[in-house]
């Protein structure tokens, strides 16, 4: 357990500041785990659903180890990209052996959502699902107008509640307080450091000249928002893009690697309700850094900014354009265009056609066949999503994946999702 729960270290530096604390949470998180997974055998649990697609935050690591301890299997609800509808994942063991309940209890089918999702995906047009970037996220003034007008007195009160209150109730101890143990002004020097590195980002960043070698293979790397589940755990033991590109050098490649950057990295804070202060810093600044792009460019990689849509047209082909990615939408939307994409790392849709894992790669200076185009990659991933998604999402009422929040009558219809799994569960004898 110590070392499953050090190999989740990413996740606590995302939500824990006090590093020197670390040795001695992660112990008080092992006992914890210890006691649930007894009460869990005790009640004869055999199956947890989880509210969330995948564990990326601690209490939730807590409750996954302390099932895995007792044989519990678990179920988890992905978000999937085309209407963020959610998905159930059973998971037994590992992240790498959850796979999709072929369940048919839901009444959807996803051939018009497919060819709508394709159709915005080629014209280079956002999704209707995704979030959109408004001018206050990306804004460095408007971001300390939150944190000294907002964040902070609104922390300070909260920890002087706290105190006062364990002051008075002595038996008001919160076992889990230990997992968001931060200091207040650590969010101020990880915004300065944010903002730092994205004004060295925008010196070095140059637009990818296409017509130059269009002979050779360009490889471009597709960075995620960072730290976010989408790497860390999804991209195993390839999630930090520094250990990434190293790989990617290992395995003989030596090419200039194009590096595009996710444009959430560029948002220092993002809203939660309706109210425009009612919002959280997305703690991205942990991972964009100086240094991480002075390291970026050591590894002899270029900064780069190009349109996206071209990747997902036949000039791609002409131009020898191939994209690698954690495990980036990216992958999904090509493989439905008829293109190939190199993935590092585990998601719901990773056994798509078109998807090739980077362990599937021989010689990394032999890429050349990778940037075909294939009506038959098109076909078979259409027919893919078909008949994992078909008949088998619910509504996502609570926003899972999303960070927005559904209105009441959504609600209800994931509140009839979710009997609806509960009693095939029952009736398919799931233990």
């Amino acid at each position: 357990l110590v070392e499953n729960y050090r190999n989740f270290l990413p996740m606590w530096c995302r939500f824990t500041t006090k590093g020197d604390t670390y040795e001695v949470n992660i112990r008080r998180a092992i006992i914890q785990t210890i006691k649930l997974s007894v009460f869990l055998q005790k009640k004869k649990i055999n199956i947890a659903i989880f509210y969330t697609g995948i564990v990326h935050h601690q209490d939730s690591l807590i409750a996954s180890n302390s099932c895995k301890l007792a044989s519990i299997k678990q179920i988890f609800f992905a978000v999937e990209t085309l209407h963020y509808r959610l998905l159930p994942l059973l998971e037994n063991k590992s992240l790498k052996d959850n796979k999709f309940m072929n369940t048919k209890i839901y009444d959807i089918n996803y051939e018009q959502i497919i060819n709508e999702f394709i159709e915005i995906t080629k014209s280079g047009s956002q999704p209707k699902h995704y979030n959109r970037i408004h001018p206050e996220n990306t804004s460095i003034f408007f971001s300390f107008l939150y944190f000294f007008f907002y964040f902070s007195p609104k922390r300070i009160i909260y920890n002087f509640y706290k105190l006062l209150k364990n002051i008075i109730d002595k038996n008001s101890y919160d076992q889990f307080q230990y997992l968001d143990n931060g200091y207040i002004f650590n969010e101020l020097n990880i915004l300065i450091r944010h903002y730092k590195a994205n004004k060295f980002y925008r010196s070095q960043v140059t637009k990818l000249k296409l017509n130059e070698n269009k002979e050779d293979t360009k490889l471009i790397f597709f960075a995620h928002s960072q730290p976010e589940s989408s790497t860390f755990p999804l991209g195993l033991k390839l999630g930090n893009h520094i250990d990434s590109i190293i790989k990617i050098r290992e395995l003989g490649y030596k090419k200039k690697i194009f590096y595009k950057e996710h444009y959430g990295s560029f948002v220092y804070t993002t809203k939660i309700e309706k109210s425009n202060w009612d919002r959280s810093f997305t703690r991205t600044g942990i991972y964009r850094t100086l240094d991480y792009y002075r390291d970026i460019l050591d590894l002899n990689c270029e900064l780069t900014e190009i349109d996206t849509k071209i990747f997902f047209k036949k000039e791609s082909e002409d131009l020898n354009l191939l994209p690698i990615t954690i495990t980036g939408t990216v992958a999904l939307q090509r493989a439905l265009c008829g293109f190939k994409t190199i993935i590092m790392g585990h998601i719901w849709w990773s056994k798509i056609p078109g998807v090739i894992h980077i362990s599937e790669i021989k010689d990394f200076n032999q890429l050349e066949h990778y940037t075909k185009y294939s009506n038959e990659i098109e076909q078979e991933a259409k027919k893919f999503l078909l008949n994992m998604l078909n008949n088998n999402t619910f509504h996502n009422g609570p926003g899972i994946g999303t960070g927005r929040l559904s209105n009441t009558d959504m609600h209800k219809k994931f509140i009839k999702g979710i009997k609806l799994l509960i009693e095939y569960i029952d009736k398919k004898n799931l233990e």
